[in-house]
């Protein structure tokens, strides 16, 4: 029972996104500890390669990071990419270190289809192990939780590394029957993407074209199958364990996953109504792009531009306490994206302008959109009777500038930061490299990064900084950025500070004063709807026109009000459509005294 407990929590180490904790720069002396440590744990074989490679020359960082479990491991990263990582007391090298050196651990070898259901979060099942014989004895003799790596059919690059399940002993008593290896990184999980994303090494296995094992053409019935079918029914346990626990107790999901696995058609209705999590947001951008065609696209739509598809209907799709952003997909563009969607038959994309994509054609017969289920309305973010308080967050895009310091710690270009994200990441760049003062704590000496970064053109170089003139110069030099979240309309993320609503008086001809308001877009705020509710509350003449194309001026739309309507202005902004104050200028602002004619 316990290793089943141990091989469930090793199932989705790398699946799902990690959250970087900290990231350290090892000194010489852990150096030469987890050089030790790795040359009595591998084959001599390896030896050249740990001591070229954790040198007291190179940089060898320890970064901790948290799993979506909640659980915390170490990740030793060298030259931009993870060579290791320590589980459950063993260090397990990762695909990049086992590409770098072939001979570091023993192989299993499967069938290529495999790889897909891996990385699905499957572990690798004894029957899908691939002999030259029919003699088990051809594995060797080894214990339980074994560090192995697995490779494909006619390549011996690894594509997972794991421990295994059962001991050698144990597979000669089952008769190569049940799990082999325990998965615990496989190619193109969330680890790999932490290095550079390298494609994997073709190396070709000339000694596997005899190979004993099932042929991929029996696969559908034969008990090699049937494993591998179990395997998904698994993956789905373990989706959806997290999920599973009312008011402290745990619920079996077998009767869940049985009735999912009823048959193949089933399965995929049911995968295409229900929404997918945020954390997977390949997935959540195809069930948005197919919940906006199927319930938002008519055919007099079309052509529909690709810009308003995506940020008009997908966005009103996705659901309140989820994001949609493409540049988190392997995608990073929307037009990348809807070229493979016609790539399967789904639209035709065409060209209108020059930079302007339209969806000249839909298949509206296609399988994925047939069997896609339009959520039902309790499923679905329900527009309010009542405005609800809409979310304003302040983010922060790395600049080019300060990408040396937070690349290592795992922010990338177009990566999101909020405030405390940014400062954690200076305190720990200031405390891993020991720039804080020996003489005064509140002083932080620069190294040539920071006063290269911060210090002005033609100005003298600066040496040090308190810590709030450090934080406050960082953030001059990173990317402002938002996202505005509006309950049932999904968020949006958008580039530079938050456009503030202007509330301003103004007279006009005759002596007349008006109050005008701007900017009610950014909170998604219709100016034609707070136009109605002020013709109502203030009993004066309201209308609503579209500002100039003027330097310094909001875009969008202008709502006029006859009369100083500032005091009702504000019970509406604040009280009824729940926009907070700090964004909300003018409210105490005196009429002006120019006059329009």
């Amino acid at each position: 029972i316990y290793l089943s407990i141990v091989l469930l929590f090793y199932a989705v180490m790398f699946r799902k996104p990690f959250r970087v904790k900290s990231n350290s720069l090892l000194k010489n002396s852990d150096k030469r500890k987890l050089r030790d440590s790795l040359l009595s744990l591998y084959s001599e074989d390896a030896g050249e390669w740990v001591n070229s490679l954790i040198s007291l020359k190179q940089d060898v960082y320890l970064i901790r990071v948290t799993l979506h479990s909640g659980d915390v491991i170490s990740v030793y990263s060298c030259l931009g990419n993870p060579i290791f990582f320590n589980c459950r007391d063993k260090l397990i090298p990762t695909l990049y270190a086992i590409w770098q050196c072939p001979n570091l651990i023993p192989y299993f070898t499967t069938w290529p289809l495999v790889l897909e259901k891996l990385q699905n979060g499957a572990d690798l099942m004894l029957p899908g192990i691939v002999l030259k014989s029919s003699d088990s004895e051809e594995l060797g003799t080894f214990p339980k939780e074994r560090v192995t790596a697995v490779s494909l059919v006619g390549n011996k690059s690894a594509v997972a590394v794991g421990v295994t399940s059962v001991s050698s002993d144990d597979i000669a008593r089952s008769g190569m029957r049940g799990k082999g290896v325990a998965v615990l990184h496989v190619y193109q999980d969330h680890l790999w993407e932490m290095g550079k994303k390298d494609l994997l090494p073709q190396i070709p296995d000339v000694d596997m074209p005899g190979a004993f094992s099932l042929d991929p053409s029996q696969l559908d019935s034969t008990e090699f199958e049937q494993s591998f079918d179990e395997l998904e029914l698994v993956g789905d346990e373990l989706d959806c364990r997290d999920d599973d626990t009312v008011d402290g107790t745990r619920h079996s999901c077998t009767e869940e996953t049985a009735e999912a696995s009823a048959t193949a058609s089933d399965r995929v209705v049911e995968k295409s109504n229900s929404c997918p999590p945020a954390s997977d947001m390949d997935s959540l951008l195809m069930w948005c792009f197919l919940f906006a065609l199927r319930a938002k696209v008519r055919r007099t739509d079309l052509p529909l531009l690709t810009s308003t598809l995506y940020s008009d209907l997908m966005q009103q799709c996705c659901p309140a306490d989820a994001s949609l952003d493409v540049k988190k997909t392997k995608y990073k563009k929307f037009s990348k994206f809807l070229t493979e969607m016609q790539g399967r038959g789904i639209v035709t994309v065409k060209e209108q302008s020059k930079g302007v994509d339209v969806i000249f054609a839909v298949d509206w017969k296609h399988d994925d959109l047939m069997s896609f289920v339009v959520p039902t309305q309790e499923e679905t973010p329900a527009a309010v009777s009542e405005p609800q308080l809409p979310e304003v967050e302040e983010l922060w895009n790395p600049s080019a500038a300060t990408l040396k310091i937070l690349q290592p710690l795992g922010y990338n270009k177009g990566s999101t930061m909020n405030s405390s994200e940014v400062r954690q990441a200076v305190t720990d760049y200031v405390k891993t490299n020991d720039l804080v003062s020996k003489t005064n704590r509140s002083i932080v000496v620069l190294d040539p990064v920071l006063c290269h970064m911060l210090s002005s053109k033609g100005a003298p170089p600066l040496t040090q900084l308190k810590w709030d003139e450090l934080m406050k110069k960082f953030f001059e030099k990173m990317l402002p950025c938002h996202r505005v979240k509006i309950p049932g309309r999904g968020a949006h993320l958008r580039k530079g500070v938050v456009k503030h609503v202007v509330v301003s008086t103004a007279m006009r001809t005759g002596n007349k004063k008006v109050t005008l308001i701007q900017g009610l877009e950014t909170f998604g705020v219709s100016p034609d709807e707070v136009a109605h509710e002020m013709q109502r509350k203030a009993a004066a003449s309201t209308s609503v026109g579209d500002l100039p194309a003027r330097k310094g001026q909001l875009p969008g739309k202008e709502v006029l009000i006859q009369g100083d309507a500032v005091r009702l202005v504000s019970s509406l902004l604040l009280d009824q459509y729940k926009i907070p104050a700090k964004y909300i200028d003018g409210l105490d602002q005196k009429v002006r005294s120019n006059k329009r004619t």
